[in-house]
């Protein structure tokens, strides 16, 4: 759990929307936290605006763990 909000593993960009919260983890550590800003499902790659310095970051799902905290998700 991160700050109290439940999280949940993504396992494929198809899941994700821009404005999501999400973080990304190699080997169950933290990299880095941010919003996603575009998403490129066919190629299973996507853009977040990082949360502490507000740079674009480049991250590619097959690499990587994301997960979604909850209640992050626009719309709902």
């Amino acid at each position: 759990m991160v700050n109290g909000d439940e999280e949940y593993r993504i396992l494929s960009c198809a899941e994700l929307r821009p404005g999501e919260f999400i973080e990304a983890r190699i080997n169950d550590r933290l990299l880095l936290r941010g919003e996603v800003a575009e998403i490129m499902p066919s190629q299973e790659l996507l853009w977040i605006r990082e949360e502490s310095l507000g740079c674009r970051r480049l991250l590619d799902l097959t690499e990587i763990d994301i997960y979604r905290i909850q209640g992050s998700t626009p719309g709902l």
